[in-house]
């Protein structure tokens, strides 16, 4: 598993699709106030990148990080 993250709040999780010990990633939702329901959420599309608000749904969903940086746009 890796994980990084940036100092505007991104964050990456790379992990193989079969990994069963997710608990890390359980204590960081903890830790940011998000409910772990979204782990599964997330976990349905791999490989795509989720915008979360702050009360922790999922904002928008997109297939490129390009799409990503232009949302909105």
């Amino acid at each position: 598993m890796k994980i990084n993250s940036h100092d505007d709040g991104e964050v990456s999780i790379y992990m193989p699709i079969g990994h069963k010990d997710r608990e890390l990633i359980r204590s960081i939702f903890r830790m940011k106030g998000l409910t772990e329901t979204l782990i599964g959420e997330i976990m349905k599309m791999p490989g795509y990148y989720f915008s979360i608000t702050d009360d922790g749904r999922i904002e928008s969903v997109h297939k490129t990080f390009d799409d990503y940086l232009n949302r909105g746009k």
